[in-house]
């Protein structure tokens, strides 16, 4: 099944009622990152019409063939049954992550160039939708405030990026270099120049200073998710406008000294990559920091990400009112991966949230957590995950914990209770362990629950498993049976 996606829909300042879900619907600019915004995705169905002659096509709408002397066109027209609409929210460790995931690290949060091509290769998080979508189902990915970690993790995490994005280049550029001097030493060329290039030097060298001119040419073309900062109404106010000036010279300073290399030796090539990379990284910082500070793309709390979703939410529901026959409002599943799923399980056992916000707790028929983090305090286990996601997030109180848990607030007395799917793989033994207690005490407090566990998937392969082919994975087979079977 065919699907169209209307992207970037700001659920913050966009009136629903002034949206009408067309193909002339304007669309925002997909490029530009705010974190309280949606991608909409909504199945189509083919249309296929026989005409005769083939000259009455002059004019009409579609794609027009010849067959066996008669015209056929088709047309995608927006699939109106009132089916159920599901809602993804993506996961990051409440600190990272976009309905386009790739985006999110090449822009003023993070600027990792190894892991934007994996998730633009992956296609996270457009993949859930258009599967979604292809299964006939309506469904918004949405996005969140991300919460502001302190400066000495934004350190941490700045070098990180550095190396892996460094690395990126690196062993190609190794690999080139080798493969010329065999091609050279096969042939009987011999060159001083080529004996330079093939030092360790030289390449750590010329891959730094490639990596970075390659980091400062995207910061200076992608200058709007990096000079400016969404304001509370919506707006942007502009950051530091002498930076994309200063980015763009420094691309540029880049290449010519790139090219001067070949014609330096390596001391004076060790003292250009180290003054290139040590401005470069400075400035980076210094705008990653100055953004978790002073920017209102962040939230304070989990808690104020859940009430941002469960706006979301209601930001959908009237749209569904002023465009009637597109999904049913009053059936929604909630599905979210790691942070989104301990996002959404807070949504299907916490009333509050939603009733703050006007929404029917009655609307949300079911939850899919997709390696969600269950309960909060597991992560104390790990010296990793305890320094970059549960003392930034969640801080030092215990207490707090396990109030932000979901394996803590299943109620047996509750009025009304959302069916579960518990998603979790054989690699995350942590999560796989703690979503078979939440399991346990939902089937105790009389919840419909299911499980799944994937093997031969990690916490990060896990959302390959939804794909936009036409056979369906078993995780893709299990969501959709879920979905069909809710009221």
């Amino acid at each position: 099944m065919e699907f169209t996606v209307f992207g970037n829909l700001n659920y913050r300042t966009l009136n629903p009622g002034q949206c009408h879900l067309s193909n002339d619907l304007q669309q925002p600019d997909t490029h530009k990152i705010t974190k309280t915004s949606l991608d909409l995705f909504l199945p189509r169905k083919l249309e296929v019409k026989e005409l005769s002659p083939a000259n009455n096509l002059q004019g009409t709408e579609g794609f027009p063939n010849k067959v066996e002397g008669c015209s056929v066109k088709t047309r995608a027209t927006f699939v109106q049954d009132n089916s159920i609409l599901v809602i993804f929210v993506h996961g990051g460790g409440w600190r990272r992550g976009h309905t386009r995931n790739w985006q999110h690290f090449l822009s003023r949060f993070d600027t990792n160039l190894l892991v934007s091509l994996y998730s633009k290769y992956c296609n996270h998080y457009q993949n859930v939708g258009e599967s979604f979508a292809r299964s006939g189902y309506a469904c918004a990915v949405v996005t969140y405030p991300l919460v502001a970690p302190p400066i000495r993790v934004v350190f941490v995490e700045t070098v990180t990026s550095f190396l892996m994005s460094w690395m990126l280049f690196l062993i190609p550029l190794s690999m080139f270099y080798q493969l010329l001097s065999l091609l050279f030493y096969l042939t009987g060329v011999k060159s001083v120049l080529l004996h330079e290039m093939c030092t360790w030097n030289f390449q750590v060298c010329s891959s730094l200073l490639i990596s970075q001119t390659f980091t400062k040419f995207l910061i200076s073309t992608n200058c709007a998710n990096y000079l400016t900062s969404s304001t509370s109404d919506g707006r942007h106010k502009p950051l530091l406008p002498k930076l994309l000036s200063s980015f763009m010279l420094a691309s540029i300073i880049g290449v010519i000294l790139y090219l001067i290399i070949f014609v330096c030796t390596i001391p004076q090539l060790s003292l250009v990559v180290s003054i290139d990379l040590i401005c470069t990284q400075i400035l980076i910082t210094g705008l990653q920091i100055w953004n978790w500070s002073n920017g209102t793309d962040t939230a304070k709390t989990v808690t104020d990400q859940v009430k941002s979703v469960a706006s979301a939410i209601r930001w959908l529901q009237d749209l569904a009112e002023s465009n009637p026959g597109y999904y049913d409002h009053r059936r929604i599943a909630l599905c979210g991966h790691s942070a989104g799923g301990t996002i959404v399980s807070l949504l299907g056992l916490e009333p509050r949230y939603l009733t703050s916000v006007g929404v029917d707790r009655s609307h949300i028929k079911g939850v899919i957590s997709i390696s969600g983090v269950c309960d909060v305090s597991s992560m104390d286990r790990s010296p990793s995950t305890r320094f970059f996601y549960l003392l930034p997030v969640f801080g030092e109180d215990s207490n707090e914990w396990k109030r932000m848990s979901p394996v803590h607030k299943v109620n047996k007395n509750s009025k009304w209770k959302s069916k579960f799917l518990l998603v979790s793989s054989s690699w995350e033994p942590i999560i796989r362990s703690d979503a078979d207690e939440f399991e346990k005490r939902l089937l105790s407090a009389e919840f419909d629950c299911m499980r799944l566990k994937l093997t031969s998937k990690n916490h990060y392969s896990i959302l390959n498993a939804f794909t936009t082919g036409t056979k369906l994975t078993v995780l893709e087979i299990a969501c959709n049976k879920f979905i069909r079977e809710l009221s």
